[in-house]
């Protein structure tokens, strides 16, 4: 008995430093999620010439899809289509340093009667610094795009987006680092491209100064521990008793198995109006959202959000929004993947 007591306290103490060198090798690891992004789009450059890299691509989808939501639009009838083609070209002089540019031409056919196709776009630059500590990207974007519009408005509409802003992370020991952004935004809806016909959506342009600050310790093997505040600042040429301030702090928690992804945050926030006629919004805002590889070519993906945006209707300034979604992706090639 004796020796089956001390065989056992080995293969465990063998396993408890088995999972500390894991762990301390994880530990070491400084490089950043977006450098590993960068290298991955890299790798799937189809021209590469020098320091030059060049990435093309056509998507096909349903107007309203994207990587975080999709849902019909009721006033849509027969088929609504959209093709895109981005195309990126990346300078990448040193490891550190990386330059690119994308545009993204695309045509949208809505088939309604009155209604013809639009043309519109996504153009982006982007200033990308890596060092041992700090990860940048000074970017700029303009974007002339017609979007689904699925909660309140139920409708398509055209919108024009200029933001010029600056993200990164900072990485101050091997388990703590800082996540920030900050940038300023144009939202623009012109008349002369498609709009809904029985909304004001010029109710809707405005100008948003947003800043948000995370900072995350590794508290477990697998998963981190984080504290997030935000602030944004909004003003509306047409509706100037909408002006106001949004604020957010929660808490959230992370868990990266490898196979499966979790994400966690949630907090109280706050929408404060500059009138104070005006009534503001205080509650519960937070996300959710778990990812996980069933196999090498599936992959699964979960997620719910509470929040609150600007409203289209003149005697309610905002409404809160939950939305939910699933979606199972398979990669049948390299260039070939089907979302459902």
């Amino acid at each position: 008995m004796r020796k089956v007591i001390v065989a056992a306290g080995a293969i465990l103490l063998s396993i408890s430093a088995f999972g500390q060198e894991q762990e301390s090798l994880r530990d070491r690891d400084r490089t950043f999620d977006a450098s590993r992004t960068i290298a991955t789009e890299l790798q799937r450059a189809q021209i590469h010439n020098g320091p030059l890299y060049l990435l093309s691509e056509l998507q096909l989808s349903d107007i309203g899809y994207s990587d975080e939501f999709f849902m019909p639009v009721g006033d849509r009838s027969g088929v609504t289509f959209g093709a895109s083609a981005p195309q990126r070209i990346f300078f990448v002089p040193t490891k550190k340093t990386v330059y690119s540019l994308q545009y993204t031409p695309e045509y949208n056919f809505l088939h309604r009667a009155g209604t013809s196709s639009q043309y519109n776009y996504n153009a982006r630059a982007d200033a990308q610094f890596i060092t041992s500590y700090l990860y940048a990207d000074v970017y700029g974007l303009k974007a002339d795009e017609i979007r689904a519009s699925p909660a309140e408005l139920n409708r398509f509409i055209s919108e024009r987006q200029t933001t010029v802003g600056i993200t990164g992370e900072f990485r101050y020991s091997s388990r703590s680092s800082a996540t920030f952004s900050a940038d300023t935004q144009s939202i623009n809806h012109p008349l002369s491209q498609f709009q809904p016909s029985d909304r004001n959506v010029l109710l809707l342009d405005r100008s948003e100064h947003n800043y948000r600050l995370a900072l995350r310790h590794k508290t477990f093997p697998l998963t981190s521990l984080y504290t997030v505040g935000e602030v944004s600042n909004y003003s509306f040429p047409f509706a100037t008793y909408k002006a106001s301030r949004r604020t957010f702090a929660g808490l959230g928690a992370t868990r990266d198995s490898g196979r499966m992804y979790l994400r966690v945050e949630a907090g109280p926030g706050r929408l404060r109006f500059t009138d104070p006629s005006q009534h503001d919004f205080r509650g519960v805002l937070g996300n959710a959202s778990v990812s996980y590889r069933a196999t090498g070519r599936t992959n699964l993906a979960m997620s719910a959000a509470r929040d609150v945006a600007f409203s289209i209707f003149a005697d309610n300034n905002f409404y809160v929004i939950d939305h939910a979604n699933v979606t199972g992706t398979y990669a049948a090639t390299r260039r070939l993947s089907f979302t459902a």
